[in-house]
């Protein structure tokens, strides 16, 4: 029995402390992704409906569905933000035509769609239908034909598409199988000629053809790991690491999203609009931009509500409300019977967030990069993690914002550069044998530069062919290996951009460049030059862009506010890369379902329900409900809501060097201000201040100019014990006596290379009654005040056995040496026992770690809930405040009964900048909430007059009492 796609809208309040417990309900963002516990509520609450009986009730998608934008903008006004958000959720479920009868009737919400629509297949039915070839007999024979073990054969699922076919009523998708074994690249090893059809519905194979046999290409050169390469190898290049010696500038809140601090929140909350802080904020920001981010499933990473503050204005300013990818077309040019259907749109049939790539820290992303995970709906419903998903760091590349050298001056150079520096935040789509790295870069000039970058694994057919001068005919690709063919194909990425600069209401304007003629009656010998005209975009038909067919800059300006000068404020779209359209006809059928490939750039007036570039339903689409369709209408476009469609992308001619792994191809668009800043926003943009090593100051490097004191290198690396390498000048006596050279020395700074290997690790402190083992240093710099234990029960009951955990106390040197103009004249016996240096520990805002390692047995998270909400909860009684229930409900419910904490586990509770505090296990982040009178009570259980351990405490004191009385760098 075929099957009917039905849609449900679920409409209810998910907002509860119990489903998000880091954010309260005056706190919770519209747009956040769904959290585990909602995507559990919603399962729930359509299993126990009529719904729940069908035997062929599967979730297909399940993600938020989006808000209205004129609710979602009225929340982002301060005067709003306390209402309570109605959070709904998009699911998408197929049911069996005979179970959704009497369901329909019921249930409201349920919409029948075409048959053979779907949204995208999940993960659970694709390989469910990956393992059927290795049970089917004809099967089995081709693969004996062609020599092939079944052991070593990997079969993968390709959608089927639409070319022409009227009343489909069945999901199918083709598969395709390969040859692994000798190798982890099974796609170079294809079993050419074989087609499976499986309809999913019914979990069977329905179709089979072996067509020709062909060599299936050998495994040697094929594999990429790393412990498969032998000699000879390339030269290596020299291990480095991004160095931020003051710490990272962003902390992450909320649903794992990041707000970043300046220095104009450090003193105090912006007005106008700027940023503030609070507990679990939802908005992460950086320097002068602030946006949200999201998980989706289909799109990916989301960013949301971007704007940029104008420190002339004294505001922030709306620049992007929604933002994300689309859809990813790639169509193959190969004719063939095995290859025709191969014209896949990524994000609508499989899933773009669906098949995101856990990133690897340290390869994927920088050394200072923070990591968030994201949850998807599988296919019973339950809620998987996507660990990693996304990554957030700060770039340093190396070159200037800007810079000017004046010579014109007489006797005079002035030379003023600035650092660039960005905000970066990946996420990486691993989408069968291809990788798209997706990356929002946030520039302090106000850009937001997007761009993707391809690399993995080319599609490959097996041929008869072993050398280029044996081919006499069109054989759709490049020969790059023996028997390996790699074939011609496109990747479309389009772009969703709902701009709003500094307002709602925008104009797309086509600035033209055009050669005019020099009058005659000028009276210079110039002949020609060029000048722009504008033309605004009154209805969609004037905004279809063919990117390079006529000069031209695009952008997009709110025709009602303007600059000092009169110019409309806007953005401009800038192409980085070759622009490319697609070169099928439009009578072919994967033209009709992405028939908006002709043209790179789109403009629609907004509309919620047009989000999808191919359509809302991708599988067996033909056109009718894409973004030609909805342009066809020719609405008015001129001063009102617009939504900008950008696609980028690559016409992809395989070489050499794409074997057996290809490198990474780059691609992208920026959004830069035009006439949207009275000036350049980085003129007061202030000088990044010098980098400072232990005892060393980082010099840029130059030419050597004596040679290197080896000896001295050696010493300078046991001295600083960290893990970096780096080029450094050394003057003489600086590293001696941290003051640098002398004045009037007329000595040449050493120039060396000095690196400082993981051989070289902190110092260990083992805290001598548990044996446990503490680093000197943490946190990018955190210094060990002393180390202490807290016992199980009664602490006259000493023994080790007794011990839950051990701890070490951390405190930011560079924090604590501020203490340094209030207890200069102290001696340090007059520090030891100092009561009101205690109390400043705990009450200034210094950032401070408290580690505890589980020495013993595994302890319950329940036991820390418990010992810490008494303490916390007895503090907050003391002031009486009305919201103190509420924030004591916040902090307990961070720790919730999945973390687990294990013998050997470690539990950090620090205190970062603007009194958050962060908690983690293992690393790993639990939650964070902003509160002093959070933080404090719980320092105070370690240094404080409640700690645990009085012994550890004299160290502490002892410890903080030296730190004051050394000199400073």
């Amino acid at each position: 029995m075929s099957s009917q796609l039905w849609l449900l809208f679920l409409s209810f309040l998910l907002f509860h402390p119990l489903l998000h417990p880091c954010l309260p309900l005056s706190s919770a963002h519209p747009l956040d992704p769904l959290t585990a516990a909602e995507i559990s509520t919603i399962r729930r609450v359509i299993q126990s409906s009529h719904l729940g009986a069908s035997k062929s009730l599967a979730f297909h998608y399940v993600g938020l569905d989006e808000p209205d934008k004129p609710d979602v903008l009225a929340w982002a006004q301060s005067g709003t933000r306390g209402r309570r958000q109605r959070r709904r959720a998009f699911v998408v479920a197929p049911l069996r035509r005979g179970d959704a009868r009497d369901r329909r009737r019921r249930h409201r919400r349920l919409r029948r769609l075409r048959p053979g629509l779907s949204r995208f297949r999940t993960l659970e039915e694709l390989e469910a239908a990956a393992a059927l070839p290795l049970n089917y007999t004809p099967f089995v024979e081709s693969a004996r034909r062609r020599g092939v073990a079944l052991s070593d054969v990997v079969c993968s699922t390709f959608t089927a598409g639409w070319f022409g076919e009227a009343g489909r009523g069945r999901r199918r998708l083709k598969l395709l199988c390969f040859v692994a074994g000798e190798t982890a690249n099974f796609y170079m090893r294809p079993m050419e000629g074989i087609t499976v059809v499986v309809d999913l519905d019914e979990m069977r194979i329905i179709g089979y053809r072996d067509r020709v046999v062909v060599p299936v290409p050998k495994a040697e050169g094929t594999d990429y790991r790393a412990a498969k390469q032998r000699p000879p190898f390339a030269p290596e290049t020299k291990p480095g690491v991004v160095v931020q010696p003051a710490g990272k500038g962003f902390r992450i809140d909320g649903h794992a999203l990041l707000h970043y601090l300046t220095w104009r929140e450090i003193d105090r909350p912006l007005t106008n609009g700027g940023p503030t802080l609070s507990s679990c904020r939802q908005q992460l920001g950086w320097s002068n931009w602030d946006f949200h981010l999201s998980y989706d499933a289909r799109a990916g990473l989301v960013v949301s509500l971007a704007s940029v503050y104008d420190a002339e204005k004294g505001a922030r300013r709306r620049v992007l409300y929604r933002g994300y990818v689309s859809e990813v077309f790639v169509p193959y040019m190969d004719p063939a019977e095995e290859w025709y259907f191969r014209t896949f749109f990524d994000a609508g049939e499989y899933g773009f967030g669906l098949w995101a790539s856990p990133l690897e820290p340290m390869t994927d992303c920088p050394a200072n990069a923070e990591f968030m995970d994201g949850y998807y709906a599988a296919q019973d419903g339950e809620p998987v993690k996507l660990p990693n998903v996304f990554c957030v760091f700060e770039r340093y590349s190396g070159d200037a914002a800007w810079r000017h050298t004046e010579l014109g001056i007489p006797k005079q150079m002035i030379s003023e550069v600035r650092q660039e520096v960005s905000l970066v935040v990946r996420m990486v789509g691993a989408l069968g044998n291809y990788d798209y790295v997706t990356d929002w870069e946030f520039k302090t000039s106000g850009s937001i530069k997007v761009g993707v970058s391809l690399t993995g694994i080319l599609e490959v057919k097996g041929t008869p062919y072993t050398h280029t001068d044996q081919i006499t005919t069109d054989v759709h690709g490049s020969l790059l290996a023996e028997n390996t063919i790699a074939v011609y194909h496109d990747h479309f990425v389009t772009y969703y951009l709902d701009l709003d600069i500094d307002g709602l209401n925008n104009t797309f304007i086509k600035s033209k460049l055009k050669t005019a003629r020099v009058a005659d009656s000028s009276g210079v010998p110039r002949r020609s030059y060029w000048t722009v005209t504008r033309e605004a975009a009154n209805m969609e038909a004037d905004a279809h862009v063919e990117i390079g067919s006529v000069p031209a800059e695009l952008l997009v300006v709110n025709p009602n506010k303007k600059t000092k000068m009169g110019n409309h404020v806007g953005y401009r779209l800038i192409a980085n890369g070759v622009p490319v359209a697609s070169l099928l006809s439009d009578d072919d059928y994967p033209q009709m379902r992405a028939s908006y490939g002709k043209k790179q750039v789109w403009v629609t007036p907004y509309n919620k329900s047009e989000k999808w570039a191919a359509g809302l339903y991708v599988d067996n689409s033909r056109g009718d409900d894409n973004l030609a369709a909805w342009s066809q209408r020719n609405r008015a476009i001129k001063n009102v809501d617009i939504v900008v469609w950008h696609t980028v992308g690559f016409h992809h001619i395989p070489y050499q060097e794409d074997f057996p792994l290809m490198p990474m191809l780059s691609s992208g668009f920026e959004l830069r201000p035009s006439n949207f800043f009275e000036s350049n926003p980085l003129i007061r943009l202030r000088s990044t201040k010098q980098t400072h090593l232990p005892n060393c100051t980082l010099i840029p490097p130059k030419p050597p100019q004596m040679p290197a004191l080896r000896r001295a290198m050696a010493a300078a690396a046991v001295g600083a014990g960290v893990g970096l390498a780096i080029s450094i000048a050394l003057e003489p006596g600086a590293c001696a006596s941290g003051r640098g050279r002398k004045a009037g020395s007329e000595a040449s700074p050493v120039w060396a290379t000095l690196s400082l290997v993981k051989s070289l690790p902190p110092k260990i402190i083992v805290e001598p009654r548990s044996g446990t083992k503490f680093p000197s240093v943490v946190d990018g710099g955190r210094r060990l005040l002393g180390v202490g234990v807290r016992y199980r029960w009664s602490p006259a009951l000493k023994h080790k056995n007794n011990i839950s955990y051990a701890y070490g106390v951390y405190a930011d040197e560079s924090d604590v040496k501020r203490l340094r103009k209030k207890y200069s004249t102290f001696s340090v016996s007059e520090l030891k026992g100092n009561k009101e240096l205690i109390a400043d520990l705990l009450d200034q805002d210094l950032r401070m770690t408290i580690s505890l390692q589980i020495v013993n047995r595994g302890l319950s998270i329940g036991y820390l809930r418990d010992t810490f909400a008494k303490v916390v909860g007895n503090e907050l009684q003391k002031y009486g405040g009305s919201n103190n229930k509420e924030l004591l409900q916040r902090f307990t419910s961070i720790f919730t009964d999945e973390h687990k904490l294990l013998r050997n586990s470690i539990f950090d509770l620090s205190r970062e900048p603007g009194y958050i505090l962060r908690i983690r296990i293992n690393g790993k982040e639990m939650g964070k909430m902003e509160s002093n009178l959070i933080c404090k009570p719980l320092l105070d259980l370690y240094v404080g007059k409640n700690a645990y351990d009085k012994q550890a405490l004299q160290d502490i004191q002892s410890t903080l009492a030296s730190i004051l009385q050394e000199r400073s760098d």
